[in-house]
């Protein structure tokens, strides 16, 4: 059993008295919050610009290129996207140039991407 002090006792039973008796809300929020941070956070945003080019200029930094990708409509938010670049490894490898976004990318997808110099743009 947990050791719990006296004086949250109360609440902290009280508030798994509330969350065993109705299993329903329970468990649609237990559900709805992953799904709804992922339309709202690691989805391609509604307004993605399919087959767009957007360019990284030389010498850009994380911060600056994650503000050019939010400007043009590819990621929703710059934090999580500085955090997955950093995530997936490639902070100080972020590769300049003209990307250019065939389809709806998550967020994964763009980080990804963006580290790894993967333009998709075929040499002429």
């Amino acid at each position: 059993m947990r050791i719990i002090p006296y004086r949250f006792r109360r609440s902290y039973y009280r508030t798994l008295y509330r969350l065993r008796s109705r299993p329903k809300t329970t468990l649609g929020i237990a559900l709805g919050m992953p799904v709804l941070f992922y339309l709202f956070f690691i989805a391609a945003p509604f307004s993605f610009p399919v087959g767009a080019y957007v360019n990284i200029p030389s010498g850009s930094s994380l911060s600056q290129s994650a503000a050019i990708l939010e400007e043009k409509g590819i990621i929703r938010s710059t934090e999580l996207f500085k955090v997955l670049v950093y995530f997936f490894g490639h902070e100080g490898h972020e590769v300049s140039g003209e990307y250019y976004f065939p389809e709806k990318s998550s967020i994964f997808k763009v980080a990804t991407r963006l580290g790894s110099g993967d333009f998709l743009v075929e040499p002429t």
